[in-house]
């Protein structure tokens, strides 16, 4: 038998939400950490995200016989801790994103339900780390090399993935055999492998042994629109800047970001469940559009049941309800998170100005006397917004998520805070997809609404 070792430096490019630990006195939702009060990644979730990975993986590798019989898994993972560097400053609450609202594709939607989530800091790396058993050199060979394909291709992990969290990569790895079936193999394997819990050391099996991990498609359609500010963002999105003396009473939005030796630095960000809370706007806007002035449905229909204004309830029509998400009812049947997702990206912002304005009393409109608010939107900057289609997303969902991004290069949307005073913030430069439309894809938006149409009005032809 070949035991088979492999470690990794498993790196998250945008912060990370892992769930399941209980509300605290600082946030409703904190990190799950260990009895040290160190964030961890389970082995159990890392191995779930490897099943997940590929459809062709062997089953003796995820713990089935040929009949789909639980047995003991080929591939065992460990739990994966931060760097030693890293670990003195995550050992403590560093960001917490304040008056989230709870997303209707979970089962807990409420009117005005707001929560305060923890999340790490994107920069953070954790020390991957995995053990296999193979029949021989070939199955060997095959392990590691799906190990890297997994490592390499990246992924989300944790909870709030729809809306950028989570994203994580490795780019370089290292391994070695063990051929247990050989007694020099046997007794480097109780010396220098069996118990190994490797913690970031780069001479756990020599230096020379690191190799970089290719970039592997992953197979998603995205759409990236290069955008820059133009008239002043000020971007909330995601976590509500508290009043602090000399500070603007309306901070921007940021994220902590953290290296490789623990420093940690922030940046302006505006957070993706905002990006896609537009995006899903100008997606609906171009829907209903079309049903009531294209295929003739009637509007009070069409808002109220079968694309509803109100966010919190399940369109009418299946395909929007699955494409958009939905709450779930009771018992956790089927699936119901958003077909699209979006990917967090920072700012990069020349300057930020202080801004004074009048503050409104927003029943009457009137401005108050001597009541003002400051803020500071950034000026001189770009970022690129990604949204992310699944591999196997149909033609009318990527034509729809094209024309939503072409109508906010229109500047017809506010996109950050303050649009009602003209702050419409950003124009988008740029607009470019991952792989073209197909030629017959053109009309498969036109095509899908006209079948809805007629299973809208014929609902029993279509049962």
């Amino acid at each position: 038998m070949i035991r088979v070792v492999l470690c990794a430096p498993l790196t998250f490019e945008a912060p990370w939400r892992s769930g399941a630990a209980e509300p605290s006195a600082h946030t409703d939702m904190p990190v799950r950490r260990e009895s040290r009060g160190l964030p961890f990644l389970s082995g159990s979730e890392l191995a779930s995200a490897f099943a997940r990975s590929s459809s062709s993986l062997p089953p003796t590798w995820l713990g089935k016989d040929a009949g789909g019989e639980p047995v003991p898994a080929a591939i065992f993972f460990n739990d994966a801790l931060p760097l030693p560097a890293q670990q003195p400053a995550l050992q403590h609450i560093l960001e917490v994103r304040e008056r989230v609202v709870i997303q209707r594709d979970t089962a807990a939607t409420m009117t005005d339900g707001h929560f305060n989530m923890e999340v790490l800091p994107a920069g953070a790396v954790f020390c991957f780390s995995c053990r296999g058993n193979a029949k021989d050199e070939a199955e060997a060979d095959a392990m590691v090399r799906a190990l890297e394909a997994f490592l390499a291709r990246g992924g989300h992990l944790g909870g709030q993935t729809n809306n950028g969290l989570g994203k994580w990569r490795a780019t370089h790895g290292t391994h070695r055999f063990f051929n247990l079936d050989t007694k020099g193999g046997l007794s480097d394997w109780l010396l220098n492998g069996s118990g190994l819990n490797w913690q970031g050391d780069p001479d756990v099996f020599g230096r020379d042994r690191w190799i970089a991990l290719p970039e592997r498609d992953s197979g998603e359609w995205k759409l990236h629109m290069r955008i820059a500010i133009d008239k002043g963002l000020h971007i909330t999105g995601g976590r509500k800047g508290m009043p602090v003396s000399g500070d603007p009473d309306d901070a921007q939005a940021t994220r902590k970001r953290i290296d490789e030796k623990g420093n940690l630095s922030e940046e302006p960000v505006d957070a993706a469940s905002a990006v896609k809370g537009r995006f899903r706007s100008a997606m609906e806007m171009l829907l209903r559009s079309h049903l009531i002035n294209e295929e003739g449905l009637d509007p009070d229909r069409v808002c109220r049941e079968l694309l509803p204004c109100d966010p919190r309830e399940k369109a009418g029509i299946k395909a929007l309800a699955d494409f958009f998400g939905h709450a779930q009812e009771r018992k956790r049947e089927g699936g119901c998170a958003a077909q699209w997702g979006v990917e967090e990206q920072p700012w990069h912002a020349a300057s930020s100005r202080r801004m004074e304005h009048n503050r409104l009393d927003h029943f009457t409109q009137h401005v108050l006397d001597q009541a003002l608010f400051t803020f500071g939107p950034l000026s001189g900057g770009e970022t690129c917004v990604t949204v992310v289609l699944p591999e196997d997303a149909l033609p009318w969902q990527r034509q729809l998520v094209l024309h939503a991004a072409e109508l906010l290069k229109l500047e017809l949307l506010p996109w950050s805070g303050r649009g009602a005073r003209g702050y419409i913030g950003i124009s988008v430069k740029d607009i470019q997809v991952s792989k073209p439309l197909e030629e017959c894809e053109p009309g498969a938006l036109k095509a899908t609404l006209q079948a809805w149409k007629q299973e809208v009005e014929n609902p029993k032809a279509h049962v």
